[in-house]
């Protein structure tokens, strides 16, 4: 399962697995039939039942191994096309005595990728790995499939609904949110377009006061590639991008952290291992850091939770959420998703990054071709100019030369004609 996209799942009734599986095959007629005829032929979809009634496996397939390998699948349903792709697979388990199936969504294509690899053999030749790594789905078809998800769940007759029904709500908006991410992310290299529309819907997800990415300064050279250590670290940073969900706090927009609050190798390196820190209550998690504590104050905040931005195991920033109004008991799931959007951050900024050294390579690059051209242009002249000079120099010559020879020629002309 790629760790950078978020898996929907949890335990359910054959019941509501079954409202859901045929969500799977509604979505198909509705991509079919908003697609047309040609481009409809190029919707895939797959479960364990067409897997063994297909007419194509049988002809290709030994039924025997098929068999057996269907019997240690799950029971899936795969929708795959051009704008959007879903894995949904069920296994029974049970659950404090009860019979459930534990249901788990993907729209990873690295994910679906490994399941489907096995049953390529045995699967239509139309149904094969999908080659993007990068491919996410149509933002529009995603909507559709949320609602028409939950509208499936909400009609279940599972109790508890309320907590599941919730539970839901919470991990569909986690992959809509990171599939806007991705989508932006391939969308565009306006690096700051981005960063500032992924903090603002983030912190309206979390419900967070203030949502910030902090961003440390290192000591480059003017190369964007150096190397962005503890070494190189120039001792501060600054809050780059910033969203606030009220309005009775101020902005930190651009403000730079006292060089020696963040002066510790130790915490450096630990953050750029992927550490994070979920911190209920400030006054108690800085009681003895008096500089740290002293800028919670004058930032109002009573809560935080801090994400590494780690490139290339290297530490670029933090994303931190802030609790401003009163203190903030942090949960797991917020710490984990904030992190799966910490990741996408990296990809995005490591991107940005490497074609902004693509160009200034490139512009550099054109810069000596210039500046050799001209030096090329100036040889030439000089050499155009030697040649003229080389020229003009041997004419004078020839000249001075014929001279003195056409008075020679002529005197012994009248030599030879006078009588001896």
């Amino acid at each position: 399962m790629s760790n950078l996209t978020p898996t929907i799942q949890g335990y359910y009734s054959l019941h509501t697995f079954v409202n859901v599986r045929d969500l799977w095959r509604q979505m198909a007629a509705t991509i079919i039939q908003r697609s047309g005829f040609a481009n409809g032929r190029d919707v895939r979809s797959i479960d364990n039942e067409s897997l063994l009634t297909t007419q194509e496996s049988s002809q290709t397939a030994d039924a025997d191994t098929l068999a057996a390998l269907t019997q240690q699948l799950p029971q899936f349903c795969l929708l795959q096309s051009a704008r959007f792709q879903a894995l949904l697979t069920g296994q029974i388990v049970n659950v404090d005595g009860i019979e459930q199936v534990a249901i788990e969504i993907t729209f990873s294509p690295v994910a679906i990728d490994l399941f489907i690899a096995p049953l390529i053999p045995y699967l239509p030749s139309r149904v094969r790995s999908i080659a993007d790594p990068n491919f996410t789905n149509d933002s529009e078809l995603q909507g559709e499939f949320t609602s028409l998800l939950l509208a499936a769940i909400s009609s279940t007759h599972d109790r508890p609904v309320g907590e599941r029904e919730r539970h839901l709500q919470q991990q569909v908006a986690q992959a809509n949110l990171l599939n806007y991410i991705i989508t932006q992310i391939h969308q565009t290299l306006d690096l700051p377009v981005i960063l500032q529309a992924t903090v603002e819907q983030v912190q309206t997800f979390l419900h967070a006061d203030r949502l910030i990415i902090y961003q440390f300064e290192f000591a480059t050279d003017g190369d964007r590639s150096s190397s962005k250590s503890f070494d190189s670290y120039k001792g501060n940073g600054k809050v780059a991008y910033e969203s606030i969900g009220i309005d009775n706090i101020k902005s930190v927009l651009d403000i730079t952290e006292p060089q020696d609050c963040f002066d510790n190798r130790e915490l450096w390196d630990k953050y750029r291992e992927g550490m994070t820190r979920a911190i209920d209550r400030v006054e108690i998690a800085y009681a003895h850091d008096r500089c740290m504590l002293e800028l919670m104050n004058r930032s109002q905040i009573q809560s935080k939770l801090v994400v590494p931005i780690v490139i290339n195991h290297e530490l670029w920033g933090l994303l931190i959420a802030h609790q401003c109004r009163s203190p903030r008991q942090w949960q797991i799931r917020e710490t984990e998703f904030l992190q799966q959007v910490a990741k996408h951050l990296a990809l995005a900024i490591d991107r940005s990054e490497l074609y902004a050294t693509t160009i200034d390579r490139s512009h550099d690059l054109e810069l000596r071709v210039n500046e050799r051209t001209r030096e090329l242009r100036d040889a030439v002249i000089v050499a155009q100019t030697a040649n003229q000079s080389k020229t003009e120099f041997l004419a004078l010559l020839s000249h001075e030369l014929r001279t003195p020879l056409t008075s020679i020629l002529g005197l012994s002309a009248t030599l030879l004609r006078l009588p001896l």
